[in-house]
C-alpha cells in the first residue's frame, strides 16, 4: 500500500459512524420528549384540564402514558421540524406538538385495548388502563 492510499484508508475511518450518530440523535429527541411528558403529567396536566379533572382520569392518563414506549412518533416530528430548520432545544411549543402525537397515539391504544374492542388485559407488560382503572 502506498502512502498516498494509507493517508486515504485512514481519513476514511475517521469519517463520522452514522449508527453512532443516528443513536446520539435518537437519545437527544428521546430525552427531551421524555422530560417533556414528565413535566405535562407532573405540572402541566392541571393547567391543560383544569381543576375539575378526576384524580383517577389524571392517574390513567399518567400510568398509560408513562409506562414507556418507543416515542418513534414525537421523535419523527422533532426530526420533521429540524429537517424545516426548527431546532427542538428549548422550544416548548414544538415539544408541545411532538408530545401531542404521542398523546394521541397512547389514546389509540388505551381505546384498542377496550373490552368492546380487543380486550387486552396487558400493554407493555403492565395491565392495560382498563384493567388497572376500569371504564368507567
Amino acid at each position: 500500500m502506498n502512502k498516498t492510499s494509507q493517508r486515504n484508508s485512514r481519513n476514511l475511518s475517521k469519517e463520522p459512524d452514522s449508527k453512532k450518530f443516528f443513536k446520539n440523535f435518537w437519545s437527544a429527541r428521546l430525552r427531551l420528549v421524555e422530560r417533556h411528558l414528565h413535566g405535562i403529567f407532573s405540572g402541566k396536566i392541571s393547567a391543560y384540564y383544569g381543576k375539575g379533572a378526576p384524580s383517577i382520569l389524571k392517574k390513567a392518563m399518567s400510568y398509560s402514558v408513562m409506562s414507556g414506549g418507543k416515542r418513534l412518533r414525537p421523535v419523527i416530528v422533532l426530526a420533521a421540524a429540524e429537517a424545516s430548520g426548527m431546532s427542538p432545544f428549548n422550544n416548548a411549543a414544538l415539544l408541545d406538538g411532538a408530545c401531542a402525537v404521542e398523546l394521541i397515539h397512547t389514546y389509540s391504544l388505551i381505546h384498542d385495548d377496550l373490552p368492546a374492542l380487543d380486550n387486552d388485559d396487558y400493554r407493555r407488560g403492565k395491565l392495560s388502563s382498563h384493567k388497572k382503572f376500569g371504564e368507567d
